[in-house]
């Protein structure tokens, strides 16, 4: 009576058969699974760590300038504070398209930290200025300053703290540390530095003079500013008027004055302090009054928010092809920025502050210039571009079905080129020997068969043209092997990677009794899976032997449902171009997840990263992943609208990959 197998039985059935091979692939393989070497499948954060210690050294470097009174301390923490904010930007983008980063965690604090560094670096400008005379309002204002500084040191060391204790950056089961014993030395040195020149110093108290001064001296709108000076203790006004279509100068009348504002202030010790922020770019004339009587008046220029356009300085681009330049424009907190931009003559509106421009064929080297149109709140900003044509690589790429292959017996080298509609010439090498030569259209087929066993290499070449570069394929590894090894291999089947190499020496070296062993209780297994087979109604041994069939098929199921029948079939029917982009993000992210989980990826890895991970650790689906990483950027990035071909071909890739892990 044959009885169906139900999930059940055949679950059992395949732990029986899987506990059984695990058992003599044990016995085959344990001389060799100590040199096996799984590194390169595991992603670490050492890359994240290495970039932000650089970071940690520039602090270094700037506060001991400070300490020296190194002028050059000014454009460091300038440069510093335009670097931090510009990896924050990129992390934030590829944060808002569903990709984490482990770099996420760790510039929150850095930056941080960096902008405390460049109001550290302008308060010590200050300080400089006031010791350069020797008057009791300077005397009391460098005090004040070195205070403030003090006070700055403060917050700086709490952030170091939060630095330290950064746990989220790992190699292997190793939580990477920053060491902050540097910067924490260069911090009290300053410290120092400063507590000397408050004793110094000592009790003093300004004059009396009505006075009135701005830190920062020329700031931006919406920056904080602070308005002080000295007078009598007591109460006082701060006036600001606001200058219009007036020269910068000391001779301005209230008849050319404007609209002004008054500020109420308290004076202690005959010192007065108050923070303001500016709305409006312009000229402002201030004073500080007290008892009808006006100090002399300061004139500050107070400008728009400085931009700048982020795209690549150089773009390379295959001949004949159109050039594509894509980027964005932010302010100096790294902000994206509403307005136009200039190309070619044409102003062309900002999208969320990003851009792409597309530039036909020149055939030469040629710089272009873009240009942000300046608004009432942004100043004006320009990048040079420099293109240049070069010739493409075909990106050849050549696979076989088995590449344990018995001799005399013909192998198909499959293989596929980009780019080109015509037709083409190839090499095809065997161990660095021209095997054949040959025509071809996109896509081709050689067959070849070998005489000998051993280990081969195989590959394809395309010399030079004058479309397209030397290419080169990449590089196969088959294992020809008689009969008798052939059948021996396919008992246990694959090995550890560092095995095959040696396999005739592992087969040779085992025991003849083990071998005996083996011979029969493979012979058992075998009788009794043909049995089950036959009363399993068509179970396929391949997905007897392999333990993640099951898994693999059922993401492809659920992955086709999604693609053939709610996308595909309905392609047409998407009207909105932000639905599609949804969707692509999806269908991305859910690929993504599944090459992490099955390559025991780190999961904040970026797509990039995660593609050249896979082209070490499974070849075969490298080219097709290439795509759909570009496909993606473009859509989602480049803000391109993929027609209806490329999307249907970036579900199709998706679908293949997932088939064949």
């Amino acid at each position: 009576m044959n009885v169906p197998l139900t999930k059940f039985h055949k679950n059992q059935f395949n732990l029986k058969i899987l506990f059984i091979i695990f058992i003599l692939s044990f016995f085959l393989t344990q001389s060799t699974t100590a040199n096996s070497d799984f590194e390169y499948l595991q992603s670490d954060d050492s890359y994240v760590f290495w970039y932000f210690n650089g970071f940690l050294k520039n602090y270094e470097n700037t506060l001991e300038k400070i300490t020296k009174n190194d002028i050059s301390y000014i454009n460091d923490s300038n440069s510093i504070l335009n670097d931090s904010i510009f990896v924050s930007e990129t992390i934030n983008i590829y944060e808002d398209k569903g990709i984490n980063s482990p770099s996420k965690p760790v510039i929150l604090e850095f930056l941080r930290f960096s902008k405390d560094l460049k109001l550290l670096s302008d308060l010590n400008d200050e300080l400089i200025e006031y010791s350069l005379k020797n008057t009791t309002e300077n005397l009391y204002f460098s005090k004040i300053t070195s205070e403030s500084m003090l006070y700055k040191i403060k917050d700086m060391r709490i952030i170091l703290k939060d630095i330290e204790d950064i746990n989220s950056l790992k190699k292997g089961d190793e939580i990477l540390k920053f060491d902050i014993s540097n910067l924490e030395r260069n911090l009290y040195y300053l410290e120092l530095k400063l507590l000397n020149n408050i004793e110094k110093i000592g009790e003093i108290t300004p004059n009396s003079n009505l006075t009135i001064y701005l830190s920062p001296k020329n700031p931006i709108i919406y920056e904080n500013t602070r308005i002080y000076g000295t007078g009598l203790s007591g109460n006082g006004k701060i006036i600001i008027h606001d200058v219009k279509n007036s020269p910068l100068n000391s001779n301005l009348t209230l008849n050319t004055l404007n609209d002004n504002l008054t500020l109420n202030v308290s004076l202690k010790n005959n010192y007065y302090s108050k923070n303001y922020v500016f709305e409006k770019p312009g000229t402002y004339k201030l004073v500080f009054t007290q008892q009808d009587t006006e100090s002399y008046p300061i004139f500050v220029n107070i400008s728009k928010i400085p931009t700048k356009i982020v795209s690549k300085d150089k773009v390379q681009i295959p001949l004949f092809k159109e050039a594509e330049i894509s980027g964005k424009v932010i302010d100096i907190n790294g902000n994206l920025v509403s307005g136009e931009i200039l190309f070619e003559n044409n102003s062309y509106n900002l999208n969320n502050g990003e851009f792409i421009f597309r530039i036909p064929f020149q055939n030469k080297t040629d710089n272009i210039t873009l240009k942000f149109i300046e608004t009432e709140k942004y100043k004006a900003s320009e990048k040079n571009i420099e293109l240049n044509y070069v010739k493409p690589d075909l990106n050849l790429y050549i696979y076989v079905e088995n590449k344990d292959i018995k001799i005399n017996t013909p192998v198909n080298i499959t293989g596929n080129f980009e780019g080109f509609d015509g037709e083409l010439n190839f090499n095809l090498y065997t161990n660095g020997n021209l095997s054949k030569n040959f025509n071809s259209f996109n896509s081709f087929k050689q067959e070849i068969a070998f005489e000998k066993p051993g280990n081969y290499e195989l590959y394809v070449t395309f010399d030079e043209n004058e479309q397209y570069s030397f290419s080169k394929s990449n590089v196969l590894n088959l294992n020809v092997v008689d009969k008798t090894t052939l059948f021996s291999k396919s008992l246990v089947g694959p090995t550890t990677i560092s095995s095959r190499k040696d396999d005739f020496k592992m087969i040779s070296s085992i025991n003849p009794l083990t071998i005996t062993l083996i011979i029969l209780l493979s012979l058992i297994i075998l009788l009794s899976t043909y049995k089950v087979i036959t009363n399993s109604e068509k179970i396929k041994i391949k997905g007897i032997l392999e333990k993640k069939t099951f898994e693999r098929e059922t993401l492809v199921e659920n992955f086709s449902n999604t693609v053939d029948k709610n996308v595909i079939d309905n392609l047409n029917q998407i009207e909105n171009i932000k639905d599609i982009e949804k969707t692509i993000i999806s269908e991305y992210k859910f690929l993504y997840d599944t090459l992490v989980k099955k390559y025991n990826v780190n999961s904040k890895v970026t797509p990039n990263e995660l593609l050249k991970i896979i082209r070490r650790t499974n070849f075969d689906i490298y080219f097709d992943l290439k795509k759909i990483t570009g496909f993606y950027e473009n859509s989602v990035y480049g803000k391109t609208n993929l027609d209806e071909k490329k999307t249907l071909e970036f579900y199709k890739l998706i679908k293949s990959i997932l088939e064949r892990l």
